[in-house]
């Protein structure tokens, strides 16, 4: 009835090395979207502190002291940043701070 051999599994390899290609590549592209977030996430962070330490110098000028919740607030945005080798929340209470500070305030 049958003249040739039957090859019930000619296919599985086959279909193994596609989806295991299918995966790789799926998830190098995950690694590559979820970088390129975070990078604009810390951007934005950045930016976030440096406007926090923009009305801290603003306050400080102004009046020669900074409102506390002014203050508390810059503690909390600018926690992760640094200016040089100094805690960017070394400039919350407005003492020191410059716009050459602020100007250079990075992701520690």
């Amino acid at each position: 009835m049958f003249s040739g051999v039957i090859m019930k599994a000619q296919g599985s390899l086959e279909y193994l090395i596609i989806l295991a290609a299918v995966l790789a590549i799926g998830a190098i592209v995950v690694l590559f979207v979820t970088d390129a977030f975070s990078q604009t996430k810390t951007a934005a962070s950045v930016e976030n502190c440096r406007n926090a330490l923009t009305k801290v110098y603003q306050e400080y000028k102004l009046h020669g002291s900074v409102a506390k919740d002014i203050s508390d607030s810059c503690y909390e945005i600018c926690k992760d940043f640094v200016y040089a080798s100094s805690p960017a929340t070394d400039f919350c209470d407005g003492e020191g701070l410059t716009e050459d500070i602020i100007n250079h305030i990075s992701q520690s």
